[in-house]
């Protein structure tokens, strides 16, 4: 992902960079870092929405995503499968 990629030059309204289906186990937290550099790195357009999909936060890389998307200016994100009011909770008191 350094430098330039598709996502910043395709017409759409909204991006998802998702870090828990494209990512394999290997590269999870190379994959979070090149994210991370490249929402903050802007180069968008006027996009209505970019997001960033993280990994389950009872996975080994949960945590860490969540952390690297709101340090030091909180990104959107979207946590999938949170299946207890508990994990939602914590996604919540997070920020």
């Amino acid at each position: 992902m350094p430098g330039r990629w598709r996502g910043q030059s395709i017409p759409a309204d909204a991006l998802i960079l998702d870090l828990e289906d494209a990512a394999a186990p290997a590269a999870k937290e190379l994959a979070r870092g090149q994210v991370c550099a490249a929402v903050k790195g802007g180069g968008y357009g006027r996009r209505e929405c970019l997001v960033i999909r993280i990994n389950a936060l009872e996975t080994a890389w949960g945590q860490a995503d969540l952390a690297a998307v709101l340090e030091p200016h909180p990104m959107p994100f979207c946590c999938p499968r949170p299946r207890a009011r508990e994990r939602s909770l914590a996604v919540t008191q997070a920020r």
